[in-house]
């Protein structure tokens, strides 16, 4: 039965005094020993110790480590015998100190623990010395008492012997003594609690009976050996055979660990053993229980490793999978972590080029606040978890496009936040579409305005035309005021003709189309405006298709589309400079470049371009109609325009009309893809 399952008795909790220099032992000491009911002082060395037995309280008992920094646990106990011949000083030891233990006891220690010992071995050492302890001073009174009363002296002495002895024969421990052929001479009563044999049965038998079978022939001799030295010190592990299962086949068997030392005479000559053994069999049945959870647990692991990295493969390969979104992971300091296939596809940036190597700010532009949007982004995530929006982004190619994004942050297992992750979506030929839808609405409203204003205005002019055709008609063809109304006449056909012309702007006349090789169309364009061209000192530069490139169109709108994109590269170009003129297929559409060397238009109007009466000419007199009017007009014949421009580098217009010999409709990859 353990100590922690009887009380202790009240004259045996005492005040303690336990000194070691590991602090960690003496907070565990304490601890057990306040279990037990005992009040405990502690000290990490001997003269602290020396102090604190001088001047604390009255101490029961000192618990004391022999190996110690400085002063040894034998210096304390000296100096303790020599103010105190019977307070109990119990001394622990260390493995292979068997003999500084012996030592001690001859010092006067009182009894020895041996490290590591569990707390029934500490509990029952320190008990077995207060009993001891207080059992001395009893004897002290017996013998004050027996000084004036000899005749009971023998009695009492013998009392006080028998009491010692009971001590021995009641631990738990086995003590055994063996002659020089190893059979018992001695063996206290704690055989009987381990083993269930009655020790005056065992005196006279040989030690070796007692052991199990298959551990006869290696053990047997480790049993009697005879130690000495360092062969002393050691523990030896054996199975021990029960008393009711002693000759059975499968025989009840308790793990036994021993300690035994040779008895040698003053002239060496070996007398016996002597050895106590402990049952150490529930203590082997744990550590088994553990090995085998420990074996489980480790299997487990493998297999639950296995799983997560199956699933951490599959989720690998679904992101990489992915190449119509860009994903990005991100540390706290939104340094890259990871990157999928669409990133790589759409970025255009390698894996080996971000990961660990680069911010996530790789991607601001370039005309833009480094890490601005960044900060702005992370502030957002960090105060309410997540942020969607729309963003400028850059490629590796340094073009910039318009990205859908979608961050929120990235939590590790114990959802403690370790960075950020970045979903994004190239959103360029979702913004062309809506940009070109924009445009056909205002164009749509413009021409509805504009129909109103021509026939608001054609029905005044009407009447106004009749009365001057009237009035002219009164007038002497030899009045001198006859040219005038002939002039005015003329301004009123003009002021008619000029509202025709703008309801073609914004209502395309259906002229009768016919197959355009557009190549021809260019040359006839760029010979007519030649010389004017030249005049401002531009160059021309022909980068035209080897082939022909048949369209079906209005020979008169086509001419009119690209004389209003050269005129505005002349304007562009108030300095001289170069149009280039570049044509090619690209899938089942003809594509016309006129790029210009000029000034290039600011970013903020580009949206705005194609809007009626829009003009970035604001000291002149342009009406803002040119560039609505033709796209307009490529949009009429199934086609679409895009513009690209640089301050101080020059602007590019790229028209797409179908092929003659295709179904006329919108070519359906965005302007930015086509030109990868």
């Amino acid at each position: 039965m353990s100590v922690f399952e009887s009380e202790l008795p009240e004259d045996l909790r005492g005040t303690l005094l336990v000194v070691d220099d590991e602090e960690t032992i003496l907070a565990v000491l304490k601890n057990l020993l306040a279990l037990r009911g005992h009040t405990t002082t502690t000290a990490t060395n001997v003269q602290q110790a020396l102090e604190l037995y001088r001047n604390g309280p009255t101490f029961d008992a000192i618990l004391t480590d022999i190996r110690m920094p400085g002063q040894t646990g034998l210096d304390l106990l000296g100096e303790i015998r020599r103010m105190d011949a019977e307070l109990p000083v119990l001394v622990m030891t260390g493995y292979g100190e068997y003999q500084i233990a012996v030592d001690a006891l001859r010092k006067g220690a009182t009894d020895y623990l041996e490290k590591p010992f569990s707390a029934d071995e500490l509990f029952a050492a320190l008990e077995r010395s207060l009993e001891n302890s207080r059992l001395r001073k009893s004897n002290r009174d017996y013998q004050h008492h027996l000084e004036k009363m000899v005749t009971l002296r023998t009695a009492e002495l013998a009392a006080s012997e028998e009491r010692y002895r009971n001590l021995v024969e009641n631990s738990s421990d086995i003590f055994y003594s063996l002659n020089t052929e190893g059979v018992f001479t001695f063996v206290n009563e704690g055989i009987h609690q381990t083993l269930g044999y009655n020790p005056r049965d065992l005196i006279g038998q040989e030690v070796c009976m007692l052991l199990h079978p298959e551990d006869m022939e290696s053990r047997c001799w480790n049993v009697k050996e005879r130690r000495r030295d360092e062969r002393a010190e050691q523990w030896v592990e054996t199975r021990f055979l029960t008393k009711n299962g002693k000759g059975k086949g499968a025989p009840p068997h308790r793990v036994i660990e021993l300690k035994a030392h040779g008895i040698y005479g003053e002239d060496g000559h070996f007398l016996g053993t002597e050895a106590i053994a402990r049952d150490i069999t529930e203590r082997k049945d744990h550590e088994e229980q553990l090995s085998r959870q420990a074996a489980e647990l480790a299997n487990l692991v493998d297999e639950k490793s296995s799983e997560v990295q199956r699933v951490t493969q599959l989720l690998k390969n679904i992101l990489q999978s992915v190449k119509d979104f860009f994903i990005l992971s991100t540390d706290r300091e939104g340094i890259i972590t990871s990157i999928n296939e669409g990133a790589r596809k759409i970025l255009g940036y390698a894996s080996r080029q971000l990961v660990g190597k680069t911010s996530v700010s790789i991607l601001e532009p370039e005309d833009g606040g480094k890490h601005d949007w960044l900060e702005q982004i992370t502030r957002e995530v960090l105060n309410s978890g997540r942020w969607q929006g729309e963003k400028d982004l850059r490629r590796a190619s340094g073009d910039v496009f318009p990205a859908l994004l979608n961050v929120r942050p990235l939590l590790d297992h114990a959802s403690q936040m370790i960075g950020y992750v970045l979903i994004g979506q190239d959103v360029t030929e979702q913004k062309t579409i809506e940009e070109q839808m924009l445009r056909s609405e205002k164009l749509a409203a413009a021409g509805r305005l504009a129909a109103g204003l021509a026939h608001e205005i054609n029905n005044p002019l009407y009447g106004i035309r009749n009365a001057i055709e009237i009035l002219a008609k009164e007038l002497p063809k030899d009045n001198d005021k006859i040219h005038l109304v002939t002039l005015s006449l003329k301004e009123v056909d003009r002021i008619s003709l000029l509202l025709a012309k703008m309801l073609d702007f914004y209502r395309p006349s259906e002229d009768e189309r016919q197959e355009l090789d557009i190549n021809s169309l260019l040359e006839n364009l760029l010979t007519f405006m030649g010389g004017q061209l030249a005049s401002h000192s531009i160059e021309i530069k022909h980068k035209l298709s080897n082939k022909p490139l048949f369209i079906s169109g209005s020979p008169g709108q086509i001419e009119q589309v690209f004389l209003n994109l050269f005129t505005n590269a002349r304007k562009a170009m108030s300095s001289g400079g170069t149009l280039t003129i570049q044509t090619r297929k690209s899938r089942h559409s003809v594509v016309v470049e006129v790029h210009d060397t000029g000034v290039g238009i600011e970013k903020k109007h580009l949206p705005h371009i194609f809007d009626a009466f829009y003009t970035t000419h604001t000291k002149s007199n342009h009406s803002g109609l040119g560039l609505s009017v033709t796209d307009a007009i490529v949009q009429s014949h199934g086609g679409k325009i895009d513009v690209r421009s640089e301050i101080g580098k020059g602007t590019t217009f790229s028209v797409w009309l179908p092929e003659s010999s295709q179904e006329l409709v919108p070519e359906p990859a965005s302007l930015t893809g086509e030109n990868a």
